[in-house]
């Protein structure tokens, strides 16, 4: 090879003679280049003149110091002459190694190389150095793509509205974002190095370390703990956790959302301590209290269902409703249901109920509604009252005889009949059901003998004082046999004879004991009701039909910093922001309209703030049905109304990142439909993103990636990866194929429940090409095409282990042109070079499919047989290679006779792919002894 200046004035014969031609250099995929002490290049090859867009003659002589590099760093900065490799390696005698140089290519954008620098000893002297360098600009390119993305994943994880906590299995803090300070008051930096079991209240910690003792069980969980503040207060904090491997470090990590969840903790608390109430008054009253569910199945009943009905109430649960009613009352259950539907008011309504023993007892039955948010009727709640004595009477009443008519008209429940002497003339036998007497032990008493003494004077007063013939005492208390006094209500009518005289009094009593006993709970549960009011967060209000505040729960001092006394009286639009006071004014007329309504307004606090309050009206109705007022409920939400503007913010940051970010990005749903994409990916795959969010992945996917693409989304979703990527064909508009890096990460919602997937794709086709050409130049000869030296000791590696895996033998046969030289030397280079291409065509043809036809320098070639059986076999293919250059071969319009000759071997187990080869040479060698032109088989004799 042709070789530079030396720095002594001579030629470096040692250098020159380290390489045996030029083809050598040329063969080499990397760009090599030679320096000699002076730090000069004496020498590069083909591909070093093609990476640096020069010619060899350009690149001879010069140094790192040459103005002509104009060379930088990574950062852009300038690459001095004394950093670059050959120069380091000069200084210290040691190798340099991967460096990554910026250089300026002719007529072509910027090309990034990374150079590896060695020295170049011969015979323990040091000859120079020697550089290898090979193109990564499409590496550097997709790293900045890569650095830019996951800088916009870190601006979206830094601003979430929710703090996101990175820390280690022992959940030592590695991260957190800074709305942690928003949250607890500290900055990220105080947590960063701390465990967070520290900051957890003592109370809640179980749950934390029960999540990581239970490793690797479960890889998410979720609950509440109370959270340490800096001011050393505790905060509820709804914290959802997830445990995941890093692929990096292999180290076990958690991640975590903290939320806060203090509203919602005392919200929660306030409904367990309402339910638990409304639970322990259904379960002691004396009616029967039904829950069903929409189609009046039995979900909850109350325990007096057996002192009326004789039932269990674990009996009847899950069980229709209709079971437990006789078949001729029905209809009338299901008119009261369709008129509910209808909207019409609920009514009263007299069934007869199953009890245990076979029996049917009267009931009177209302029903309510209970709908969902939507309107969609949930479940049923149905109070069942006694009326089985009365109903009894009355129908006992209707079939007496004349004189007893007026009596069953008055529907009581015991009926007395008193002289005008006020004796006790005749009595109805339900006496006993209602007081333990029979009639005949109540005839010839008085009332003295029955009333409690505290309430004859009622008695007395409404005898002294008869406004009309019909008149009653409300409440007052009769005695029983066991001496016990019972609550019934009493109404008289006067019986006069025909002179107008008064001749008797019919007297009916009815049972009020369980009328009463209601009252009393109602009156103690409307002073829980006021106590709760009086001390609940949220602000209750009752309003007139003209918004005037009537009355108002003190809370509404901690909401706007008026006293209550000071609001009553006033408007509630005086207290509402200027912009929200016709929304409240529609909320006013709705309510009055009989319609519930609800709003979000701005309320003016004492200081002039603002203050997001959830506002809910519902109607007050009097006797008639016809509108009063209004009760208001008022709650603070200033905080979640922040939190959502904050969220929608971040939202909308998130969106314009996506839509500007540089690779294409994609939210998909869990069907593969595209939800949003952004312009990079519509230019990716020639669409517009309306074609785009009419389909699906599958539609700009190579079909025979989809079954990959179902994987990837089917591993997202299972947990176990946070993101699924892979390199996939993408088919574009114009039907071109193109080699995309998708990947896919999973969303979920705020129950964890998977949402939808978000994904990236970047186009790697131009990368692809490159690698795959360089690859095949680093495997084949660049005059020939076919296998180089190189890939051919692989292939021969590969195929020796599998003879030691089969059995099969591996056949080689060493070629070589008989008379090269004088070819090169008669017809010149060129000529030279057209008849090893013609010879490698002719070798390749003969060689079968499986078959390694390989060019190993100069005019040598080597065919590697795989799968023979004995050394026949190989001989057989020489034979064939012999006969196909029976026949003249044209190379550059010059036609002349080539002869080869081929040594040939068959693999040994055991020896190496070079023993092989040897071998094949030697045999070679002797063919060229016996007079060219023919294959010899190696024999031991030959060694």
């Amino acid at each position: 090879m042709p070789t530079g200046p030396q720095a002594n004035g001579g030629t470096n014969r040692d250098v020159t003679n380290v390489f045996e031609s030029r083809a050598f250099l040329d063969s080499f995929a990397e760009g090599l280049i030679i320096h000699d002490l002076e730090g000069r290049i004496i020498d590069a090859n083909s591909a070093a003149t093609t990476l640096l867009g020069v010619t060899r003659d350009q690149l001879l002589a010069r140094t790192p110091f040459d103005s002509r590099w104009n060379a930088v760093k990574e950062d852009g900065s300038y690459f001095p002459g004394d950093e670059y490799p050959a120069m380091v390696v000069l200084r210290t005698r040691q190798p340099c190694i991967d460096v990554i140089m910026g250089v300026d290519v002719p007529d072509a954008p910027r090309r990034w190389i990374t150079i590896s620098a060695h020295p170049l000893v011969i015979d323990e002297g040091f000859e120079g150095v020697s550089s290898i360098f090979a193109d990564v600009t499409g590496a550097i390119a997709l790293q900045d793509t890569l650095r830019e993305t996951d800088d916009l994943l870190r601006i979206v994880a830094q601003n979430a509205a929710d703090v996101v906590v990175l820390a280690s299995k022992d959940a030592v803090a590695e991260w957190i974002s800074d709305s942690v300070t928003e949250l607890l008051g500290w900055t990220p930096e105080e947590l960063v190095g701390q465990r967070i079991d520290t900051f957890v209240h003592p109370d809640d910690l179980g749950e934390v370390v029960n999540f990581r003792a239970d490793s690797p069980k479960s890889l998410t969980a979720t609950f509440f703990v109370r959270l340490r503040q800096k001011d050393k207060n505790y905060r509820w904090t709804a914290i959802s956790s997830r445990r995941f491997t890093d692929h990096i470090t292999h180290a076990s990590r958690i991640v975590s959302s903290w939320h806060d969840a203090q509203d919602l903790v005392a919200t929660r608390k306030q409904l367990e301590a309402s339910e638990a109430r409304f639970r322990f008054l259904a379960e002691n009253a004396s009616d029967i209290m039904v829950e069903t569910d929409a189609n009046f199945i039995v979900t909850w009943i109350s325990p007096s269902v057996s002192e009326l009905l004789g039932w269990k109430p674990e009996a009847i649960l899950q069980r229709t409703l209709a079971e437990f009613i006789m078949h001729d009352d029905l209809p009338a259950v299901h008119y009261e249901r369709a008129s509910l539907e209808a909207g019409i008011k609920s009514n009263n309504i007299k069934i007869r109920c199953l009890t245990e023993s076979g029996s049917y007892r009267w009931m009177v039955g209302r029903v309510r509604q209970m709908r969902d948010d939507k309107g969609i009727v949930t479940s049923y709640v149905v109070s069942l009252r006694d009326i089985h004595v009365e109903e009894s009477i009355r129908r006992e009443l209707e079939s007496s005889e004349e004189h007893y008519r007026l009596l069953a008209e008055n529907g009581a429940d015991v009926i007395i009949l008193v002289g005008a002497d006020n004796i006790y003339r005749w009595a109805s036998p339900s006496s006993i059901d209602l007081l333990g007497v029979s009639p005949n032990e109540i005839v010839g008493k008085g009332p003295t003998d029955f009333v409690h003494p505290d309430d004859m004077e009622l008695i007395a007063y409404s005898l002294a004082h008869p406004t009309k013939d019909v008149y009653g005492v409300d409440k007052i208390r009769y005695r029983q046999s066991n001496g016990d006094y019972v609550w019934v209500s009493a109404r008289a009518r006067n019986v006069r004879g025909d002179d107008g005289q008064l001749t008797a009094r019919v007297v009916a009593l009815r049972d009020i004991s369980a009328q009463v006993l209601a009252e009393a709970a109602h009156s103690a549960s409307e002073s829980r009701l006021r106590v709760v009011l009086d001390n609940q967060s949220d602000v209750t209000a009752m309003l007139n039909l003209d918004g005037f505040i009537e009355w108002i729960t003190p809370s509404v001092l901690g909401l706007i910093g008026w006293r209550a006394d000071e609001v009553i009286g006033h408007r509630i639009t005086e207290f509402v922001d200027v912009a929200d006071i016709p929304g409240m004014t529609i909320v006013i007329g709705n309510v009055i309209a009989g319609h519930p309504a609800e709003h979000e307004a701005r309320l003016r606090t004492i200081t002039g703030d603002e203050r997001w309050v959830a506002t809910r009206a519902v109607p007050l109705f009097d006797r008639n049905g016809e509108t009063t007022g209004s009760i208001i409920n008022v709650r603070d939400v200033n905080t979640e109304h922040l939190v959502r503007a904050r969220l929608a913010e971040s939202e909308e940051r998130f969106r314009l990142a996506m839509v500007s970010a540089p690779i294409g990005m994609a939210v998909i749903g869990l069907d593969r439909h595209f939800l949003e994409v952004n312009l990079a990916l519509c230019h990716m795959v020639g669409r517009d993103e309306k074609w785009m969010l009419q389909h699906r992945v599958p539609d700009i996917l190579d079909p025979a990636e989809d079954p990959l693409d179902v994987h990837m989304h089917a591993e997202a979703l299972s947990g176990h990866v946070i993101r699924s990527g892979r390199e996939k064909r993408f088919l574009r508009a114009d039907g071109t194929l193109i080699w995309v890096d998708h990947a896919i990460s999973l969303l979920r919602d705020d129950a964890g429940l998977p949402q939808s997937f978000v994904s990236t794709f970047v186009d790697v086709t131009d990368a692809r090409a490159t690698q795959e050409k360089l690859r095949y130049q680093a495997t084949h000869d660049t005059l020939t095409h076919l296998v180089n030296r190189r890939d051919l000791y692989n292939r021969a590696k590969h195929l020796q282990t599998h003879l030691a895996r089969t059995g099969d033998r591996v056949g080689v046969l060493y070629i070589d042109i008989d008379g090269f030289k004088t070819i090169n030397d008669t017809f010149g280079h060129f000529v030279g070079d057209a008849t090893l291409k013609v010879v490698a065509e002719r070798l390749a043809a003969v060689g079968r499919i499986d078959d390694v036809v390989s060019r190993v320098g100069g005019d040598e070639f080597v065919i590697l047989l795989p799968a023979l059986h004995r050394i026949d076999d190989a001989s057989s293919v020489a034979q064939k290679i012999l006969k196909s250059f029976a026949e003249p071969i044209n190379a550059e319009g010059s036609t002349f006779d080539v002869g080869v000759s081929i040594g040939v071997a068959l693999a040994e187990l055991g020896e190496t792919a070079d023993d092989t080869l040897r071998r094949a040479d030697a045999a070679l060698y002797q063919a060229k002894l016996r007079g060219r032109g023919q294959s010899v088989v190696w024999d031991v004799d030959f060694n």
